[in-house]
């Protein structure tokens, strides 16, 4: 993610379920269930809770425990990416 262009970066918004957050947003930080029902990569709480357990969800390509929360520091070149099996989300700074 950390090579990626502001091209291919733009693409991944343009062809990802993607989500804009604030600067304040990331430094709030963004549980990782509430980020999965957002991006629509699962459709509600419990099956993101699901997903987690059986390491179904990576954030930049990590696997995350269900108390994960995105913040600030996982955002690269203002963008992050998750992954539920093969379906993409992205959340980015706007």
């Amino acid at each position: 993610i950390t090579s990626l262009t502001a091209t291919d970066k733009q693409l991944i918004i343009n062809e990802t379920t993607s989500l804009a957050q604030t600067k304040a947003a990331t430094i709030k930080g963004l549980d990782i269930i509430d980020a999965l029902t957002a991006l629509k990569l699962a459709s509600s709480n419990s099956e993101a809770r699901r997903l987690i357990a059986g390491n179904a969800v990576k954030v930049n390509g990590k696997v995350v425990p269900i108390d994960f929360i995105i913040t600030e520091k996982h955002y690269k070149d203002g963008l992050v990416l998750i992954k539920k099996g093969k379906s993409i989300g992205a959340l980015y700074i706007k």
